[in-house]
């Protein structure tokens, strides 16, 4: 059942990147290792993309811890990981010490998010302090959430 399940997941994955490609418009970017810059990069140049499902996936494992903000994410985008304990992104190294939450995602966007951890955001006084996402459709798959979040 267990290795159905993950066929299944892979397939979506790789369904999901090829109807991305159809469209003109569509990117993928690939992260050979996470890292802040590569992450915020990705995220900026999918924004400016435009229209279509852009796809960031992570090639390999490893953990982005933020120093800052990333970008409110404003356009259709897929974001995967290659498991939700090898793909991590942390707003600090400690729980509640940062106040910056992990994703913003802007008004009428879908996002689907996969085998990601989250965690150690923190917002005083705030909603979202993983993911802030008001309007649209956002799915959220094998993803953990730790850590004040």
């Amino acid at each position: 059942m267990l290795k159905a399940l993950q066929i299944s997941k892979y397939l979506l994955l790789i369904a999901a990147v090829f109807c991305s490609t159809l469209s003109s418009r569509a990117a993928v970017f690939g992260l050979n290792s996470a890292t802040e810059n590569n992450l915020r990069t990705a995220i900026t140049n999918a924004n400016a993309n435009g229209a279509g499902l852009d796809t960031i996936i992570f090639y390999s494992g490893g953990t982005v811890t933020l120093t800052s903000a990333l970008p409110n994410i404003t356009s259709a985008l897929l974001i995967q990981g290659i498991g939700a304990r090898q793909s991590i992104i942390e707003a600090d190294t400690i729980p509640g010490i940062a106040n910056r939450r992990v994703f913003t995602i802007t008004a009428n966007v879908n996002v689907t998010i996969n085998d990601i951890t989250i965690r150690n955001g923190y917002i005083n006084g705030s909603w979202g302090a993983g993911i802030l996402a008001s309007e649209g459709d956002f799915i959220l798959s094998v993803l953990l959430f730790t850590n004040k979040v």
